[in-house]
């Protein structure tokens, strides 16, 4: 009989796997994440639209083009660097504004 703490997290991964494909093929999350639309995003979600130092914005296509290019993210990966920069891009208004 298997153990079932170690059947869990292979299931789990199985299920991962499966998502992550169907999202490739369907082209889901596929879509290059670029800084003109995440900051417009975070205007329009914060209301705010000053960020006061702009010095964040090459390092963030530079970050946002090596996800894109360099990375090898799954589904989940691709999701969580799109929403992460949301609130990341919020704080950065508030903090210049």
């Amino acid at each position: 009989m298997s153990d079932p703490s170690t059947s869990i997290p292979s299931f789990q991964a199985r299920v991962i796997r499966v998502v992550d494909r169907i999202a490739d093929s369907v082209g889901l999350f596929r879509r290059a994440l670029k800084p003109a639309e995440l900051i417009q995003v975070a205007r329009s979600r914060s209301g705010l639209r000053d960020f006061g130092d702009w010095s964040f914005e090459e390092p963030l296509a530079v970050l946002l083009k090596a996800y894109g290019e360099e990375s090898d993210l799954a589904v989940f990966g691709r999701t969580a660097a799109r929403w992460g920069m949301h609130p990341f891009l919020s704080n950065l208004l508030r903090g210049g504004s």
